[in-house]
């Protein structure tokens, strides 16, 4: 089953997991029936934005094909990731 990212859930959520164990990201239940989490980068994960956005560019500029982040999935614009209702 793919959800909204285009991506199978169970390897979003094992994704998420491995970030969040990586102190990469925080989540935080918002919903108990069905159990819904929402993820915000920590400290941790913060300090990498700069760098996935220069990596970013650089695919643009050297990679044909490759489209560079938009304004509203920047995390340094948006301050938080992506919600992504993933049931754990």
């Amino acid at each position: 089953m793919l959800g909204d990212e285009s991506i199978p859930t169970n390897t979003l959520a094992s994704r998420l997991r491995r970030l969040e164990d990586a102190g990469i990201l925080r989540r935080e239940k918002y919903l108990d029936h069905p159990e819904r989490f929402a993820y915000e980068l920590t400290s941790k994960g913060s300090a990498l934005v700069p760098v996935l956005e220069a990596l970013s560019e650089w695919g643009v500029v050297y990679l044909p094909d490759t489209r560079g982040l938009m304004p509203s999935q920047k995390p340094s614009e948006a301050g938080k990731a992506p919600d992504t209702n993933v049931a754990h």
